[in-house]
């Protein structure tokens, strides 16, 4: 028998049951849509996360590189890292799109410092602000008279309290040198961890905080050019351009012998993003996955229930020559129509879901091809796999006990 005759045998009798096709078609459809759901608005978070840190070019992979000056005078005369001539020598190296120094677009700006812990020095990245302060654990932060008086007020972070005082506790009101220059340390703030916050706003911080005019009036020098932003050529390796760019500023930076260069590689950290994303997503859409197994024992549940309702009709078919093969065939049909039916209505319920729930968060829904492969694929699998027992039960019923 045609195939396309079995197909249009199968979408009668399912029409002719419909109150109970839908009822078994609904599992599917709740089941498909949970994890379409679950899939986009996970997609849609991780897009979201990895556009705020490339700046919606995936493609444009950004390394960071720091110059720390070893002397504190020369912090104090406003050293700068990377001249022009760097700058043209790294954007020559084979794997860089572009190298340019960063334009200050916060109003947190990153600078070096030297600072005095127990008679030793050591360089710390400094913040310089011109607004009030972020929070603090002990005591005030900075505040807008601080900023309006050039007050010699600082916040600093818990691990250098404790390193100098050793406790925070301890620290709170007493002294700290920066780059020659006593301050008051008027607060202790919680240790940096940079990271990316729900609103999906990137932000360095650093571990010691000072006010902007105080910067100015008792340094009296410009924002020194301590950083350098490399961008890569699509589908070259980060790594091994970074440290080409390393090694070069090591071995003929315009500074190397009076400090020493870093780098940060965001490459790494979207690669990390995105895998504990993705891997958040799929642990829970398997969670929601259950419900297509159920799902599953209630097509072939219902496809049981059909092969004895049309007992009489399969031993009529058989006995006029119908095959072993045609009768599984349809019966398969049955069951892999309504799971097919139900995976489409699923994911477009999905994807509307996804969308009006969207709408309450600070990201959009995603859709991509591999969520609707996923649908289809996973709708037609249950057909299969919860059908072929009750087809073959159809196809192996013996004609002789059918028509007694």
């Amino acid at each position: 028998m045609k195939f396309s005759v079995l197909l249009k045998s199968a979408i009668q009798s399912l029409k002719g049951n419909a109150r109970r096709t839908i009822l078994t078609m609904l599992g599917i459809i709740i089941g498909i849509a949970s994890v379409i759901t679950i899939i986009s608005l996970g997609k849609g978070f991780q897009k979201q996360t990895i556009d705020s840190l490339t700046e919606g070019d995936q493609d444009k992979v950004s390394v960071s590189f720091y110059f720390s000056p070893s002397n504190p005078e020369d912090i104090d005369k406003g050293l700068s890292g990377f001249n022009q001539q760097d700058i043209f020598a790294i954007n020559a190296i084979d794997g860089v799109y572009l190298a340019e120094i960063p334009k200050e677009e916060n109003k947190q700006s990153d600078y070096s410092t030297m600072i005095t812990i127990k008679g030793e020095q050591s360089p710390q990245r400094l913040s310089v602000v011109d607004t009030s302060g972020e929070e603090v654990v002990l005591g005030k932060p900075i505040e807008q008279v601080d900023i309006d008086a050039s007050k010699k007020v600082a916040v600093i972070s818990e691990e250098i309290a404790e390193s100098m005082y050793g406790t925070a506790e301890n620290a709170l009101g007493k002294g700290v040198t920066l780059s020659g220059e006593a301050f008051y340390i008027k607060g202790i703030k919680a240790n940096p961890e940079n990271e990316m916050g729900f609103d999906f706003d990137f932000k360095m911080e650093y571990p010691i905080d000072i006010p902007k005019t105080t910067y100015e009036y008792y340094f009296k020098v410009e924002n020194p050019q301590q950083s350098l932003m490399v961008y890569m050529e699509p589908g070259y390796d980060t790594k091994k351009v970074s440290e080409a760019v390393k090694k070069y500023l090591e071995e003929s930076g315009s500074e190397r012998k009076r400090g020493t260069y870093s780098y940060f590689d965001m490459s790494e950290m979207l690669d990390g993003i995105g895998k504990v994303l993705n891997g958040l997503t799929y642990f829970v859409s398997s969670i929601a996955g259950i419900s297509l197994f159920i799902a599953g024992v209630g097509v072939m549940n219902m496809m049981y229930i059909s092969v004895s309702e049309r007992t009489k009709e399969i031993g009529i078919r058989r006995a006029m020559g119908a095959t072993k093969r045609s009768i599984q065939i349809q019966f398969l049909a049955e069951g892999v129509i309504i799971t097919s039916i139900g995976g489409v209505i699923g994911y477009l319920l999905g994807i509307g879901l996804a969308k009006v729930i969207a709408g309450f968060l600070p990201f959009d829904s995603y859709i991509d091809l591999f969520s609707i492969g996923l649908s289809m694929g996973i709708s037609i699998l249950i057909g299969i796999v919860f059908s072929v027992f009750p087809a073959k039960a159809a196809a192996n019923k013996d004609v002789i006990d059918i028509l007694r």
